[in-house]
């Protein structure tokens, strides 16, 4: 995922889809705006009704569409995360279409059809935040994240069960299911997207703190909703009912304009650090909060007093096994480093000791040295470290070849990672020119490419093979 997801258009979509982005809020919040007043003058509980569900039909849809113009306007690397936004909300917005119908008709049991549509919300937009999560962050990075979200959504379901099994109303399996899923999947969402800033160290985005505020109001909703529905007092053209549109028109344009914008910020990293050495700590904190509520509380059903303290072993068992991977990751890094400090020891000694000259290169200058690269070039330290190896070379080299253009004629190739293999003419501080072979090898590192040439002078071999070529040849001569 880039650093910063600038939400970049296909030229040939640009002009239409903002221009429709630009009109669909202003039209559809103005119809809302008329749904609400309707709520207000009418009296008669059939107008309510229709008001009501026409505020949320209208920002349902308006929500969805938002959605996918986000997905047209996206980023090849966001495209995916975008369309798992888009899929849930539209099939809320077929939800709110099922639920009118079912207004329509005069049956609206629970669960019903329209809540086949609406329970995907949350876990489509949860998929779309961790397809942005894998695409961020390494692989023991996101499983770190996962077991956080694991964590945090298990608290968030003792907190959900609990409330929903200590009203007065009794409900069957099915129906508590249903009602668990809402909130559960929405702030599991909600959860996931809070991770996400300390894993990614993302920056503030207006776009992305809408979607998460979204998510966390729109979880809490659902969960005021249930309560109201068990105590008997959900009622229709209330504010409480306005409010779902509203988050609903939030949700929509944060899953447009959301974007990853990574900090480079050292302190907000730092706080970022801590805030996930700290998050296992506070999920088994609030895991054992709840069991001893539940415990104390008086009144509370049996099946509460079971449940939680369940849930609360799961939680912790995800929580310490999410640090478990962290300390067995810690020493595998403690482990690599060691071999690499014990490679570098033996490298430097290698180095020192070897009767070849070698140096490392940063283009032509030399960075480092080892003796044998003193003597060769007759001259101290101080003199070849910074310098350029031309400064040590001829101006032509054997072929006639400038030695600037003929020494990049193997650089290349070994920056490439194709180690070179040549004959170099040197000319060391006494001025003498003496032919040498050498070979360069490529070194990837912190500091970035290195060159590593490694020089043998050859002069004295091939001078004394040149002897000996021509003793034979006298000697065949005269045989």
């Amino acid at each position: 995922m880039s650093q910063a997801d600038s939400n970049p258009v296909a030229p040939g979509l640009r002009p239409w889809s903002h221009r429709l982005g630009s009109i669909v809020l202003p039209i559809s919040g103005s119809l809302i705006a008329c749904a609400f007043v309707g709520l207000l003058v009418f009296k008669d509980s059939a107008w309510v009704t229709v008001c009501d569900n026409l505020h949320w039909t209208l920002a349902y849809s308006t929500a969805a569409l938002l959605a996918w113009l986000g997905v047209v306007e996206a980023d090849p690397s966001t495209r995916v995360p975008r369309q798992w936004f888009a899929v849930g909300l539209t099939l809320y917005a077929a939800g709110q279409l099922v639920w009118d119908i079912q207004v329509a008709v005069g049956r609206n049991p629970f669960p019903g059809p329209s809540d086949l549509f609406y329970i995907w919300l949350g876990p489509c937009t949860l998929m779309g935040l961790i397809q942005a999560v894998r695409r961020g962050v390494k692989r023991l990075e996101f499983r770190t994240v996962i077991l956080d979200a694991v964590s945090l959504s298990g608290a968030v379901l003792m907190v959900t069960v609990t409330l929903y099994l200590q009203r007065n109303r009794e409900t069957d399996l099915g129906s508590l299911l249903v009602m668990v899923a809402y909130p559960v999947g929405l702030l599991g969402a909600a959860c996931v997207a809070a991770l996400m800033i300390p894993t990614l160290r993302l920056a503030p985005d207006r776009g992305w703190l809408v979607l998460l505020a979204a998510l966390v109001l729109h979880g809490g909703l659902w969960m005021r909703w249930n309560v109201l529905t068990l105590d008997d007092a959900l009622g229709n053209g209330t504010l409480f009912n306005a409010c779902f549109s509203m988050v609903a028109l939030l949700q929509g344009w944060g899953a447009r304009h959301w974007r990853v914008v990574r900090s480079e910020d050292p302190v907000w990293e730092r706080r970022c650090e801590w805030s996930l050495r700290l998050l296992p700590l506070l999920v088994v904190m609030a895991a054992s909060l709840a069991v001893v509520l539940v415990l104390t509380l008086p009144g509370t059903r049996p099946a509460v007093r079971y449940l939680v303290p369940a849930c609360a072993f799961v939680v912790a068992g995800v929580a310490l096994g999410r640090q478990s991977l962290l300390l067995r990751e810690r020493d595998r890094l403690i482990h690599a480093q060691r071999q690499a400090r014990e490679l570098q020891l033996n490298y430097k000694a290698l180095f020192e000791t070897a009767q070849d000259a070698i140096l490392i290169l940063h283009g032509t200058a030399v960075e480092d040295c080892n003796p044998s690269a003193l003597q060769l070039f007759g001259c101290g330290r101080a003199e070849l470290i910074g310098s350029s190896l031309l400064s040590f070379s001829p101006e032509l080299q054997p072929d006639g070849v400038r030695s600037g253009p003929r020494f990049t004629d193997f650089s290349g190739p070994a920056l490439a990672g194709k180690a070179q293999f040549f004959e170099w003419l040197i000319r060391p501080r006494d001025g003498r020119e003496a032919l040498a072979e050498v070979r360069l090898n490529l070194l990837e590192g912190g500091a970035g490419p290195r060159l590593q040439a490694v020089i043998r002078d050859v002069g004295e071999r091939r001078k004394a093979e040149e002897e000996l070529r021509q003793r034979l040849e006298l000697e065949s001569r005269f045989a």
